[in-house]
This record gives structure tokens, C-alpha cells and sequence, in this order.
């Protein structure tokens, strides 16, 4: 995503403390669980979704300081009703608060389903050179997965899909992408040819300079001791001139019970890392694991703002927000 489109947006908020209890977002805040940095949201947003069931996870939201054919806030989602992977088909919604989901006036969801077996894991980036929204995506077929693109010039109306990069099975996942002086980065996760049962995973990134074609990977140097780096999203902050990545991760081999974990870099390959989830899971809607999640922070009040996906004890999946302000955020990761 090209994150300094919607970092430097000028929507007044209201910071809010660690333990809030109201911020408007789909019921409020509960105080962080015992050991994490950040509040769980007691009810998750409104995600509307193509297949009916408004199970919406893996969200990557861009902000607007102005409004962009419409919306100052677009997601990319897929839903995941109840752990049914043959319905995650990359769709969009759109937003004027970030609370508050649509789809776009006048488009069609699905924004992109699988040719093959099975479409997955969306990105979304604003791209200001072009004008446009790109839909990065995985694709998965017999001779390994497929990272895939779709791009529009007002949110509505997309191109064919482009196939860019192939890698066998799971050697990419949860693609995230950034701009740089240079062109663009893509960090994805590599999985061994396990997948979420892998006893070692590894955070590796690419570089383009025209979002097509991209270089051989380079490993970098993003782990969690104790954990194996799952769904990853990564965020240029301009105003601190660092990417900041929030990933979910998971002990042993047990992928089934991630939580979410908070770095930054000066460089997008080397990363500081911290020991404390900066989310748990909660005890309700959010009690089973907290999955890929995307965060934007606001120059103008210092506020760390934070999507993140989840499930209940079950397979009941859904999309929640909550927020604190950085700098404490960041104390509490700290101690």
C-alpha cells in the first residue's frame, strides 16, 4: 500500500487511552489482555460480504486525507465464512469514517476470485503516481501459488488479473506492499513447503520499479523469538520516516493460535522487535486468535489506529478496530 497516501489524512479523532471503554467502532474498547499493549474491541465492525454471511478478515485499509472517488477509507477483505477457504475471494469496501463499511456505489463483489483453486491473502495499495488502487493477491494452483494483480482508477471498475510471480507451495504468502525512493518493496512470508505447520518461517522481500516485475527475494532480518512469523502487513510511516509492520505469529507449530506483533524499521530489511503481542486474543467475538491486521497512524494526534482480523473460539471470523496512542503503545511493548 502506498501508506503515505492515507497516513497523513486529517480526519479528527479522539486519541484514546489503553483501556477505553467507547470509541464508536462496533461497540467500544475492553481493556488489553494480560500481557499485550493494546485494547481488544468488544464487538467487531459491519463487514458486508458477497456470499451474505458479513464474515470479513485480512484487511488492508488505505486513508485519504481527501476524499477518493468518493471515500477517504478503502479495504481490501476476503471473506472467510466459518473457515471456508473455497469462498476468500478478494473483494472491497469502502469507508468516510473507517468504522462504518460498504461496497463502493456501483461495484460488483467479488473484485477477484480464483482461476485455478483458490484466491486469498489481498493487499491493497494506493499508487500516486498512477492514480490508481492496486489488488495485490495469491492465487493457489497444482504448480504452486501465484501472486497476482488487479488495478482500478476509481475503485469500481478493475482490470483483468496479472500474473506476476510464481513460487511453489508455501513459498509465499501474505503479500504486503510499500513505495520507496526507488520504486516499490513487496515483503511475503516463506513457508517451506508445510505451510502453517512449519517449524520455521521467513520474512523475505522483493523490490520493483514498476509493481510488475520483481527481483529475486531477500531474506530480512524480521523474526519473533518463540514464534514462527505468520500474516504479515507493512506501513511507511513518513513522518517517521520507519515502515512499521504489525504480523501475527504463532508458538511451535500451531498456527491455529496467533497473536499480534509490532517492529520498525529504518530500512524494511533490518527490524527492532519486541517480546509483549501488541494484541491478544480477547474473550469474546476475538478469543480464538488474532490474524493478519493492518495499522495507520495519524502524524497529527499521534494515534496508532489498528484493523485486525479474528476469530471466536470456533471459526467464526470477523474484522475489529481499536486504538491507543503511539507513544504509550509503544511504552507498554517497551516494559
Amino acid at each position: 500500500m502506498n501508506r503515505s497516501a492515507h497516513r497523513s489524512g486529517s480526519w479528527a479523532l479522539i486519541v484514546l487511552t489503553l483501556s477505553a471503554v467507547f470509541c464508536g467502532c462496533g461497540g467500544g474498547l475492553v481493556p488489553a489482555q494480560p500481557g499485550a499493549a493494546m485494547a481488544n474491541a468488544v464487538a467487531p465492525l459491519v463487514t458486508p460480504t458477497f456470499e451474505g454471511s458479513g464474515q470479513g478478515m485480512h484487511p488492508g485499509v488505505i486513508e485519504f486525507a481527501a476524499p477518493w472517488n468518493g471515500y477517504k477509507y478503502w479495504m481490501s477483505m476476503t471473506p472467510y465464512p466459518n473457515n471456508n477457504f473455497f469462498l476468500e475471494d478478494p473483494s472491497i469496501l469502502a469507508s468516510n469514517d473507517g468504522l462504518s463499511w460498504q461496497v463502493p456505489t456501483g461495484a460488483t463483489e467479488p473484485v477477484a476470485a480464483s482461476v485455478r483453486i483458490h484466491a486469498f491473502d489481498p493487499e491493497l495499495f494506493y499508487d500516486s503516481a498512477s492514480d490508481q488502487i492496486w489488488l495485490y493477491y495469491m492465487d493457489e494452483a497444482l504448480d504452486g501459488l501465484h501472486l497476482m494483480r488487479k488495478t482500478s482508477s476509481n475503485g469500481v471498475d478493475w482490470t483483468a488479473s496479472q500474473d506476476l510471480l510464481t513460487l511453489p507451495a508455501y513459498q509465499m504468502l501474505s503479500p504486503a506492499v510499500e513505495k520507496t525512493a526507488a520504486g516499490y518493496a513487496l515483503w511475503t512470508v516463506n513457508s517451506g513447503t508445510i505451510g502453517c505447520s512449519a517449524l520455521q518461517t521467513t520474512v523475505e522481500r522483493r523490490t520493483s520499479t514498476d509493481g510488475i516485475s520483481w527481483t529475486p527475494s531477500q531474506t530480512v532480518n524480521l523474526s519473533q523469538p518463540g514464534y514462527q512469523v505468520w500474516h504479515l502487513d507493512v506501513t511507511f510511516v513518513p513522518s517517521k520516516n520507519e515502515y512499521w509492520a504489525v504480523y501475527a505469529a504463532y508458538p511451535q507449530t500451531n498456527c491455529g493460535s496467533t497473536s499480534l506483533f509490532f517492529a520498525r524499521s529504518s530500512d524494511g530489511t533490518n527490524w527492532t522487535t519486541y517480546s509483549k503481542p501488541l494484541l491478544s486474543p480477547g474473550t469474546g467475538w476475538d478469543a480464538g486468535q488474532i490474524y493478519r491486521s493492518t495499522v495507520i497512524y495519524e502524524a497529527s494526534t499521534g494515534a496508532f489506529r489498528l484493523w485486525y482480523s479474528a476469530r471466536d473460539t470456533g471459526h467464526v471470523w470477523h474484522t475489529g478496530y481499536s486504538e491507543a496512542p503511539s507513544s504509550q503503545m509503544q511504552r507498554s511493548l517497551s516494559q
